[in-house]
């Protein structure tokens, strides 16, 4: 009784670790949908002239997220789909031209199964490489309005002390506020 236990508690064990394994081996893909939210919010932060600092901050601290995960998402299934490649290499190329030998039904069948696995694992990271270049770009638009708004804020004239000319606004409003 005990070893059967023993053997059921090991088996049980080693199923979670090869479950564990096999999750941490492949990212998650990113939610499109709520993607699509966060990019259009972006994209509407970046086109409103008073949108503040702090709310673009917000929207590229999410897209940088996003981001990240696409990036991880890019090489989803990399093993397979290079295996897939090199076993449709071996193949070689299918005749071509009005002359040419057909294809043997069996290559031909497995050359289709193929391409049809290989599109299958394609679509979700030819997905996440376009997103991953869209929270890029939306990046790089917020980071060139952030600077363009410091830049403004910078380059703003204002009357310095230093010049002889402010100095009797400056003593009124000194009188002001003191109250006399």
């Amino acid at each position: 009784m005990t070893q059967m236990l023993r053997f059921a508690l090991g088996l049980t064990a080693l199923l979670v670790w090869l479950t564990g394994a096999a999750v941490a081996q492949e990212p998650a893909l990113p939610d499109f949908n709520e993607w699509e939210t966060v990019a259009s919010t972006a994209e509407e932060a970046i086109d409103v002239t008073d949108t503040t600092e702090a709310m673009l901050e917000v929207q590229r601290a999410r897209l940088v997220e996003y981001r990240t995960e696409f990036d991880a998402a890019r090489n989803l299934n990399a093993a397979r789909i290079n295996a897939l490649r090199e076993q449709l290499a071996a193949l070689g190329t299918p005749p071509e031209g009005e002359g040419a030998e057909p294809e043997s039904p069996e290559v031909a069948a497995n050359r289709e199964e193929l391409n049809r696995q290989l599109n299958t694992l394609l679509t979700p990271v030819q997905r996440a490489e376009a997103a991953y270049l869209r929270a890029d770009a939306l990046i790089g638009q917020i980071d060139v309005a952030l600077r363009e708004r410091q830049t403004e804020q910078l380059m703003e004239v204002v009357p310095t002390p230093l010049n002889p000319m402010h100095w009797q606004t400056a003593i009124n409003d000194l009188a002001v506020a003191a109250g006399g």
